[in-house]
């Protein structure tokens, strides 16, 4: 048998493990370290007495591992084991690397992921001052050829991507995703996917089908964290998604920068804390090349830094509330709205007015410039 209809094989081999319901990424790493054969592995399951695996053993035994591969590859994705030429060298060289990768967009980027990297992550109930902030961060770093990578999820993670792709040229955009290549999440990310994965690359150790389950995400963000050579928190909350990646950040020695945020702030929470706790804070692009120039030889000069203002229109000043307006309805609602991204149910319940006059007052405050509403979050403009 030729060398190439071997590895064809097991990768098909892995790929059929991979899509084993339950197999998640620990034990598939337990099932296939470095130096296994995946085309050994399934032959012992197909044997295998234990009752644990029985499940597994039944449905190999009726799996055709060629036909687990061209479905793969016939979704538009193709797989990656480490040693491949195409898994990206940093993950190989990762105490807890995928034992499977699967790839949608260009393989022949994944060489750009050896360049400097620089992760944005954050909360999905972010502030409209956050998914700027995310946005021309994005932007500017893509522009020098900084790899920008995430998780292409709603809020920072979406918003860093956007300002990748907004760039007029530089690296391409790396996204790392907790479901499979062929399931987008968020729904209404769909478009951002596909022109990230025409850009860059979205990389899932989750095989095609594979639904956003919650217990996927932590174990995602320890791809990004291990692709990354600085992470930065641009809005957290206290607890969440985003603290897991910088805990995965730091157990690996990456440096984690943040962005500091309002006091009193929930959508700041975390970054903050990251401040007060040592972590260097990132005022502008130039903080994030400093951090990288710590660490690598290979950094980019930051060239002028494109703000929102050169493409987008100004926004207009918000008029002042008049005195009437400002000391009824409207004004409780905007003292209970504060910096924390709100709906309506959580306004009502701040502010202790009815439902019909506190959605007036939403009204009146959003047709005076004071606060904007996104898929039904209000925030301050």
């Amino acid at each position: 048998m030729s060398a190439h209809r071997e590895h064809t094989d097991d990768l098909a081999a892995a790929a059929t493990l991979a899509a084993l319901a339950g197999m998640g990424p620990s034990t598939l790493r337990a099932m296939l370290p470095d130096d296994a054969d995946a085309t050994e592995v399934v032959r012992s399951l197909r044997g295998a007495p234990a009752e644990r695996v029985a499940g597994w053993r039944r449905r190999i035994e009726s799996q055709d591992p060629d036909a687990e591969l061209r479905r793969v590859r016939a979704a538009g994705i193709e797989i990656a084991c480490p040693g491949d030429a195409g898994y990206p060298r940093r993950l190989a060289d990762d105490h807890e690397a995928p034992a499977v990768l699967y790839v949608r967009g260009d393989t022949g980027r994944i060489p750009a992921i050896e360049h400097p990297t620089a992760a944005i992550i954050g909360t999905r109930r972010c502030t409209r001052a956050g998914r700027s902030t995310a946005r021309q961060l994005g932007e500017a770093l893509t522009e020098v050829g900084v790899v920008v990578v995430s998780g292409l999820a709603w809020g920072i993670d979406g918003a860093a991507h956007e300002g990748a792709l907004r760039a007029r040229c530089g690296a391409p955009p790396v996204a790392v995703v907790g479901s499979g290549l062929d399931v987008v999440y968020p729904k209404r990310h769909e478009q951002l996917w596909a022109r990230v994965a025409g850009r860059g690359l979205i990389l899932s150790e989750a095989p095609p089908g594979a639904q956003p389950d919650a217990w996927r995400f932590p174990a995602r963000n320890r791809i990004i964290a291990a692709l990354s050579d600085v992470v930065i928190v641009v809005e957290s909350h206290g607890r969440g998604g985003s603290m897991i990646t910088v805990d995965e950040a730091q157990r690996r020695g990456r440096e984690v920068l943040a962005v500091p945020g309002p006091l009193g702030s929930p959508a700041s929470q975390g970054a903050n804390e990251l401040l007060r706790d040592g972590c260097h804070p990132v005022l502008e692009p130039a903080d994030i090349i400093a951090a990288l120039n710590r660490i690598r030889t290979d950094v980019p000069a930051l060239g002028p830094v494109r703000t929102p203002s050169d493409d987008e229109p100004a926004a207009p000043a918000a008029p002042v509330l008049p005195g009437p307006v400002a000391g009824g309805s409207a004004g409780a609602v905007l003292e209970a709205l504060g910096h924390t991204p709100s709906n309506l149910e959580q306004l009502v319940v701040r502010s202790g007015r009815p439902l019909a006059e506190v959605s007036w007052a939403l009204a009146t405050l959003e047709s005076m410039g004071r606060i904007v509403c996104t898929d039904g979050w209000y925030e301050m403009s």
